[in-house]
This record gives C-alpha cells, structure tokens and sequence, in this order.
C-alpha cells in the first residue's frame, strides 16, 4: 500500500471495496458479548445506507466520501445536511486501524472542497 492517502468523493465503482470495509471494520469493533447485536446492526445499515450510498446520502444533501491509498479504500465517512448549511459527519465512518497513519488523520482533520462546495471542518 502506498503512503499517500487521499479523500475524494465516492462513485459507484468503490461499492465492493466500501461494503467490505464497513463489514470487517465493524466485525472489528464488536466486543464478544456483543456480536449478535453489531451483526444485526452491520444487516441493517448495509441495507439502509452503505448498500444504496448515492441514495442515501443523496436524499440527506450531503455526500460520502472515500479515503484511498491508490485503487485501496482505506476510510469512508459520510456527511449528512445539519441545521442550515451545516454538514455533519454521519454516523458512517469506517477506519480499520491498519490503516491510521498520521497522514489519514491529517486528511480527516484538514479543510476540504467538494464540487457542489465548500465543505470545512467543524467544531462539532
């Protein structure tokens, strides 16, 4: 993998490799006595969200977006209309903690600009 790690907005093609990654990500997370809750939880959002990203996210006015080192998805983070012309970062986050250089954190942390516009950090 390289070390250079990007974020740019999702498109259809990065479907396989973001359903993969929320999967182990959350398999990741869930502590023993809690299994078959984050599995029912991981059926739910495929199904509701990551399985239908575009619609989703679109249907919110926000966007999702994919932090890539080269053709390798290494985050995803979606981010949903809040109050005004707020944006809120969506529950959606996935990190696998290979993948936590300080370069990612850098990106995740750093100002960014989307084609349908300014899109900046917040302090929520």
């Amino acid at each position: 993998m390289s070390s250079e790690i990007s974020i740019r907005p999702f498109v259809e093609a990065d479907a396989p490799q973001v359903r993969a990654l929320f999967i182990a990500v959350n398999r990741l997370l869930a502590p023993p006595d809690l299994r078959d809750a984050f599995e029912a939880y991981i059926t739910r959002a495929l199904a509701e969200e990551i399985d239908r990203i575009s619609v989703y996210y679109g249907a919110r006015g926000g966007g999702f977006r994919v932090a890539h080192s080269g053709a390798l998805i290494v985050g995803t983070f979606g981010l949903e209309r809040a109050e005004g012309q707020a944006m809120s970062c969506g529950a959606c986050m996935s990190i696998p903690p290979r993948a936590v250089p300080a370069s990612l954190g850098r990106c995740c942390n750093s100002p960014r600009r989307s084609a349908g516009g300014a899109i900046s950090r917040g302090s929520n």
